[in-house]
């Protein structure tokens, strides 16, 4: 790419494709501490979510699409996921440990009520 060229890309967010909007925002506010940035209709059908940086947007799903049981759908790096764990470990969030992976990360998984599999990391090096 010629250094001539603007920037195009500028950020990113999973869409989430959920049964019930106003059921996962509820979910992820109260489990999570994510707050509701957006709502589209009444009862939502598409809204968004955050939690400092991060940004999920749900959509209300018109198919039978279900998660993977084994692949993360998101995985979100923090500063002190430590701290983190313990905050959701302490809600029964958490069925794993903490963990250093081989791939030089330290992190866990939580699965969402509709099936997402979330990871939390931070490097080890």
């Amino acid at each position: 790419m010629s250094t001539n060229n603007p920037k195009l890309l500028s950020h990113f967010s999973p869409v989430f494709p959920v049964k019930n909007v106003s059921e996962t925002l509820l979910w992820y506010e109260e489990q999570l501490d994510f707050t509701t940035d957006f709502k589209w209709q009444n009862p939502p059908t598409y809204a968004v979510i955050s939690r400092e940086e991060i940004k999920i947007h749900l959509t209300e799903k018109e198919d039978d699409f279900e998660p993977s049981k084994t692949h993360t759908a998101i995985y979100i790096f923090v500063h002190d996921v430590d701290l983190l764990f313990q905050e959701f470990k302490a809600k029964g969030l958490v069925k794993g440990e903490l963990e250093n992976a081989e791939y030089g990360m330290r992190d866990f998984d939580l699965v969402d009520l509709n099936g997402f599999r979330l990871t939390f990391g931070q490097s080890v090096s």
